[in-house]
């Protein structure tokens, strides 16, 4: 018989094997870099400034129409608020209590809300209360969506004078992890122009 059985298939030579290796190489490279390209556009932030707080956002961060105190929309679906609302009534103070109030309301504002969390924190300079939260959404826009929203988030409730100052970070629960990332450099940016106990 003349014929090459598949046993005795030609070998790769090393020239063929060696670029192999080569374009092997090249993909992790190009997957590398295409990893510190997200980092560091999650990671970039800007300086912002609202109602007498400044704070660092997501870089790129485009205003949401809304009727917050400072409403934004980071590149990859993040929204960062501000309000500044009145102080609780009495009972109400402290982290604990604020929380508990915040907590409240949200529940009354939305249709499924759960408060998963909380913990005191010492923000700017001032004693405040974080609130864990996640609630359920429908899409506004399409009352017959049969597919509901996660949103999960944190709020700093933080009182200055006779204001509470309301700072979420919130986003779909797809990207959670981005927002446990952020959260502690946003927290950390907040600076008053002037604190008010």
């Amino acid at each position: 018989m003349t014929g090459s059985s598949p046993a005795l298939a030609e070998r790769p030579s090393p020239v063929t094997r060696s670029a192999d290796w080569m374009v092997l190489g090249l993909a992790i490279v190009a997957l590398m870099l295409g990893w510190l390209l997200r980092q560091q556009a999650l990671y970039a932030t800007e300086t912002v400034q609202a109602g007498g707080l400044q704070l660092s956002v997501p870089a790129g961060s485009l205003p949401l129409g809304s009727n917050d105190t400072l409403g934004l929309l980071s590149p990859d679906g993040m929204a960062v608020r501000v309000n500044q609302l009145p102080l609780p009534p009495i009972g109400a103070e402290g982290g604990e209590g604020l929380v508990a109030s915040r907590a409240l309301k949200q529940a009354q504002a939305f249709d499924v809300y759960q408060a998963i969390g909380s913990q005191l924190a010492d923000v700017a300079g001032i004693k405040a209360g974080i609130l864990e939260y996640a609630y359920v959404t429908t899409g506004e826009t399409n009352f017959f969506a049969s597919e509901l929203d996660i949103i999960h988030g944190y709020e700093a409730l933080v009182p200055q004078g006779e204001s509470l100052y309301v700072i979420t970070l919130e986003a779909p629960e797809s990207q959670w992890a981005d927002v446990e990332a952020l959260w502690p450099r946003l927290i950390e940016s907040l600076r008053f122009s002037e604190v008010v106990q």
